[in-house]
């Protein structure tokens, strides 16, 4: 089951159990937590994943549950995940590194003009940083949440 959950003692948001899958058609069940790091100044995606038989997937296991590229060099993608600690809870996740997260959320929303009022600024680069942090493990931002904040015709 897929849920969303704001833990307000932990400081984070949580979309639990989302099935991935990865190469070969293999399964497995992620928990996605989305922090703010104040070293960086941006949202950090931290994860875990399980097995079908509920194992904890640990360092370069994971890389075959992920979604990985069509010549299936991992190496990239190996670059931008590490596994640490996780802020709150204290046991192993692995992050999306945030080191490029502000400039390139800099870029991408510098040009965004015409923005359907309402529109908060922060939903909008929500939106964009997790379209860039997510895909790469297996969490893709539906289409309808960018259309909600384009301008209309």
């Amino acid at each position: 089951m897929t849920a969303f959950a704001s833990s307000k003692g932990g400081g984070y948001l949580q979309l639990a159990r989302v099935p991935v899958r990865g190469e070969g058609g293999s399964v497995a069940f992620f928990t996605y937590h989305i922090l703010y790091s104040p070293s960086y100044r941006v949202p950090v995606l931290h994860f875990t994943a399980h097995d079908s038989a509920g194992a904890t997937i640990h360092g370069l296991d994971i890389l075959p549950h992920l979604p990985g590229p069509a010549d299936g060099d991992a190496s990239p993608l190996d670059s931008v995940l590490s596994q640490e600690d996780h802020p709150f809870l204290d046991e192993p996740f692995f992050q999306v590194h945030p080191c490029a997260s502000q400039d390139t959320l800099a870029l991408m929303l510098r040009g965004a003009r015409g923005i359907p009022q309402g529109t908060s600024q922060l939903l909008r680069y929500m939106i964009a940083w997790l379209s860039v942090a997510a895909q790469p493990v297996g969490l893709a931002v539906p289409l309808s949440l960018h259309l909600q904040t384009q301008p209309g015709p």
